[in-house]
């Protein structure tokens, strides 16, 4: 409280009568309690700096909450319950992520073959002249997705997603077409994406991306992972 409040300009007092009258009222029922006084505004901080500091030494308290979030037995016990509800239902998200989405079965997948058309040389004179033509062969949905779906696992950008399944078809070609694809066409690969999409195997990475950065990004779902662990894991040899 201000030690000397006649001291004060006229623009910081009260200036009707019944606000000095509430004023000397209030302050006459302040002085009753613990109270501290100030005439400059450096003693005012130390007052209140020194105040709670001696306060919070000699009377400390745990704490202060809002009465209406104060616990109880009953309260606490509904927490409970909505953890154990919330733990429950995670459970079952994650088991439903990672079993294969409803719909499918119609879909062509697992050991089913697909045609892959490319490019090929058919035939090369003296080394330089070569003569092209298309060729195409059929590859396993478990095959192609073996190959692709480690280089998924955290994410891979479009353009070299189709990069490496344009690998994979000319690492896999046949003895006829082997070391002779020139063009694997952009259209297998489009496909291919679309339908492991449709199969639940991947989606598009949320990651977060660098400013300026337009390029679309897949990753695995958390079925595609299971199933890639299954094609890819190795099995133990009971020989």
């Amino acid at each position: 409280m201000h030690e000397d409040i006649n001291r004060l300009t006229g623009d910081k007092l009260e200036d009707t009568d019944e606000g000095k009258r509430k004023l000397k009222a209030f302050t006459d029922e302040a002085k009753k309690k613990m109270c501290k006084f100030w005439t400059t505004p450096g003693e005012l901080a130390a007052q209140v700096v020194l105040s709670l500091t001696s306060m919070i030494k000699t009377n400390p308290r745990i704490g202060w909450i809002k009465g209406d979030v104060m616990t109880s037995e009953k309260s606490n016990s509904e927490i409970i319950r909505l953890k154990d509800e919330n733990e429950e239902l995670r459970a079952k998200i994650k088991k439903m992520e990672e079993s294969a989405p409803a719909g499918i079965e119609d879909l062509s997948q697992g050991d089913d073959l697909y045609a892959v058309h490319f490019d090929y040389v058919k035939t090369q004179r003296g080394g330089y002249e070569k003569e092209f033509e298309d060729g195409s062969q059929e590859f396993s949905w478990n095959d192609i997705f073996s190959y692709l779906s480690p280089y998924l696992l955290i994410e891979c950008e479009e353009t070299s997603l189709e990069l490496l399944f344009n690998d994979f078809v000319r690492r896999n070609a046949d003895s006829s077409f082997f070391g002779r694809v020139t063009k694997v066409y952009s259209e297998n690969f489009q496909n291919v994406k679309v339908q492991f999409i449709a199969l639940g195997l991947i989606q598009e990475s949320q990651r977060k991306k660098s400013a300026g950065n337009v390029h679309k990004y897949w990753t695995l779902t958390p079925y595609g992972n299971k199933i890639m662990m299954k094609l890819k894991a190795i099995k133990k040899n009971r020989n």
